[in-house]
């Protein structure tokens, strides 16, 4: 069994030189975590992740949630 995480299917990365965890998201990382605290840290700070800046598709107004025009 391989003790170590797989980096390719993560939502973070994890470097077992220097001990750090990165989210693949946001770039935000914590050091000084061992590989088992390494998920922890990542779902805690999954509450507060806001993902890369323009990361994310745009919101598209459907027509039925518009208003309809009144023409007055």
């Amino acid at each position: 069994m391989n003790p170590r995480p797989s980096g390719t299917h993560l939502l973070y990365g994890y470097d077992f030189e220097t001990r750090t965890a990165t989210c693949r998201a946001c770039s935000v990382s914590e050091l000084d975590l061992l590989p088992e605290e390494a998920g922890l840290w990542h779902a805690g700070h999954q509450k507060s992740c806001k993902g890369a800046p323009g990361q994310g598709p745009e919101a598209v107004v459907l027509s039925f949630r518009t208003k309809p025009q009144t023409i007055r």
